[in-house]
């Protein structure tokens, strides 16, 4: 479950380039963009938020702790990403993702 929760955090850090790249999700999601499905993003996201949720789970959380951990996880990828892009600072992405695997390690 670890090893899970590891890959996508990795797979986040690649997907923006370590921080200095947008994350398209989130500027769709916020974007009024007519051509954008959004009941398939926000159920592409509850997707990935029930998966990440379970694996907290598997390492022993009760469903509803996994869950608030599961929005935690999300809610940090993509605040730092939106700190280094105002700070125009993708270290500041960086040391968040340092901080959620440090975290992640004494789960």
């Amino acid at each position: 479950p670890k090893a899970r929760i590891g890959v996508v955090i990795d797979e986040f850090e690649r997907y923006v380039e370590h921080g200095r790249a947008p994350c398209l999700l989130a500027l769709f999601a916020l974007e009024n963009a007519e051509v954008l499905d959004r009941p398939q993003l926000a159920r592409q996201f509850e997707s990935w938020l029930e998966d990440v949720a379970q694996a907290f789970e598997a390492l022993g959380e009760p469903p509803k702790a996994a869950r608030r951990r599961a929005d935690r996880l999300f809610a940090d990828l993509y605040g730092f990403i939106c700190l280094a892009a105002l700070r125009s600072d993708p270290k500041v992405f960086t040391r968040g993702i340092k901080q959620l695997r440090r975290e992640l390690k004494r789960l």
